[in-house]
């Protein structure tokens, strides 16, 4: 047999699995696959070992175990559930930069081992179906579902744009300046707009019916951030207003039209992600300190922040506004994901689903969300009732602290301070100091 079984990094151990009939291979890039030798090397799974290098791997029977030489843990698996039938194969992305289409039906990543490529996988297949040429190494990935289109942004500056239906009529958007990678691209929820940020350069451009396809007309605004640090995150809205991260913790909101920027309160690290409500009211950014803060884009003022310590935060990875704009679904390097209600800030729902999962895309009734591991999850969110205090969404996170901050109840309480200092109000001052245990976590 002579087919190339590729992580995305240096292969460091291998082993054969039970029988000979398997191999697993772990690599630098913290990822350990299993491979069938009696299927010409189809991939049967990737485990996520302990978040460092595979240094080693041990067999034993059906019995695996990894290790790292970065790490005072290991990891055990059991490998006879690979001889069950499975609904289909992982698909080979290994970068996080994926994107989905068709309600999940087709994922988009670059190519394993030649990034210069985007692969079209059919998830319902299990199998490449297409492998599309970019010429330059893909840096960032974005699908407009309802104009089928996907673009992607390239280490070069070009953005390169294919019709889902007709992939060979590819459009290219040139850079502002020559030789600037782009950071990260964001659509708006109406698919008008495309913002496409490089390290202090962002471009919005329009998205305007056409036939046989859109057509993307501009770019309509242009600004500089005038800022020595570069920007790590992007949104855009309906009304060319522009919400955007950096790497330092900074985070604005610019009106294009205007040509007015706006500060909103920095978070203490790099801002990771921030999405847009769907009525355009409220946005929500995440950032690798495991910090969440909800904004109210009328006054730039956060109204919640939701804050998360245990022994092995490594902050947020993806976020997104249910349809509903009633929920926030982010997803943690943690390997969990969690709901969070906009109304109160209350926490909801946390839920460890084994893996980085790399964006979260809201559905009717809960959503989807492409994993470091290969899979697409599919959830369903139902709000738990207020009366079920039985329930504890918090079970197996024991060892993690969730704090929510209301900038109302800090309003109010400093509020009680100034009558608390002028002798007024006692009752009053007594009733906005007490803290409120929602059924997860403590809201100050």
């Amino acid at each position: 047999m002579a087919t190339d079984l590729e992580h995305e990094d240096t292969v460091e151990t291998a082993v054969f699995g039970p029988e000979n009939n398997l191999i697993v291979t772990g690599s630098r890039d913290a990822l350990i696959q299993v491979w069938s030798l009696s299927e010409q090397g189809t991939l049967l799974d990737v485990l996520e070992g302990v978040g460092a290098p595979v240094s080693l791997l041990a067999q034993g029977g059906a019995l695996v175990a990894s290790a790292s030489q970065q790490s005072s843990s290991f990891k055990v698996w059991d490998l006879t559930y690979t001889q069950k039938p499975r609904a289909s194969a992982p698909f080979l992305d290994r970068t996080g930069l994926t994107a989905v289409s068709h309600n999940g039906s087709y994922i988009y990543f670059p190519k394993i081992g030649d990034k210069n490529k985007v692969t079209i996988w059919d998830l319902a297949e299990g199998k490449e179906q297409d492998a599309l040429d970019t010429s330059n190494e893909v840096r960032c990935l974005e699908v407009a579902e309802q104009a089928k289109l996907l673009f992607t942004g390239l280490v070069s500056g070009i953005v390169l744009v294919f019709p889902l239906n007709s992939r060979q009529d590819v459009m290219c958007i040139p850079p502002p300046e020559a030789r600037k990678a782009v950071n990260c691209m964001a659509l708006s929820k109406g698919e008008e707009h495309l913002a496409i940020a490089y390290d202090s350069i962002v471009l919005v451009l329009d998205i305007n019916p056409g036939d046989p396809c859109p057509v993307i007309d501009g770019p309509t605004y242009t600004f500089y951030t005038q800022l020595p640090v570069t920007i790590s995150s992007v949104a855009v809205l309906a009304d060319y207003r522009v919400i955007y991260g950096m790497t330092n913790g900074d985070l604005f909101l610019y009106e294009c039209a205007n040509s007015k920027v706006f500060p909103l309160e920095a978070h203490g690290s790099r801002v990771t992600c921030v999405d847009v409500s769907h009525k355009e009211q409220l946005a929500v950014s995440g950032s690798e300190e495991a910090l969440l803060c909800l904004w109210d884009l009328e006054v730039c003022k956060w109204k919640f922040e939701l804050s998360y310590t245990n022994s092995y935060c490594r902050g947020v990875q993806c976020v997104c506004f249910s349809k509903d704009d009633k929920y926030v679904y982010a997803g943690l390097r943690d390997r969990s994901v969690i709901v969070w209600s906009v109304l109160d800030g209350t926490l909801l729902a946390s839920q460890f689903v084994h893996a980085i999962v790399n964006r979260i895309i809201p559905t009717a009734n809960g959503f989807i969300a492409p994993t470091r591991n290969g899979y697409l999850i599919r959830e369903r969110f139902q709000c738990p009732s207020s009366r079920a205090s039985q329930q504890d969404p918090l079970k197996n996170f024991k060892k993690a602290v969730w704090m929510v901050k209301s900038r109302q109840r800090e309003e109010l309480a400093a509020a009680a301070g100034a009558l608390q200092d002028s002798g007024l109000g006692g009752a009053q001052r007594n009733e906005c100091k007490s803290n409120k245990r929602s059924q997860v976590c403590l809201i100050v």
